[in-house]
């Protein structure tokens, strides 16, 4: 008997949100956790092994004008994992080192 509407297999990419945290109890170099801006690349670099794959040629490219607009299958530019990277950015924080000034 399925358990409800969805199968269960990850088609939202949660294993890469928990890849993300994970990374981001890792220690820092100013702080205690790494930043925000150190852990978002992953989303990047699977969203480029998404579009290099079998699945990312479905995706069409649109040009109008000088904008290329663009169409993705990929599951990390959905709206759970846009709604789970606001989320872990406004947790998380971003902590800029402030630069030692010089007065001349």
């Amino acid at each position: 008997m399925p358990a409800g509407p969805f199968p269960v297999r990850d088609d939202q990419l949660m294993a890469v949100a928990k890849s993300m945290l994970m990374r981001s109890l890792d220690a820092g170099i100013n702080e205690a956790h790494v930043q925000y801006d150190t852990v978002r690349p992953m989303r990047s670099a699977v969203h480029n092994q998404w579009r290099a794959s079998i699945e990312g040629q479905t995706a069409s490219v649109m040009m109008r004008g000088t904008t290329k607009l663009t169409t993705s299958t990929c599951p990390t530019n959905g709206e759970w994992f846009e709604r789970f990277m606001l989320g872990y950015h406004k947790q998380v924080g971003d902590s800029r080192k402030k630069s030692a000034r010089v007065n001349t």
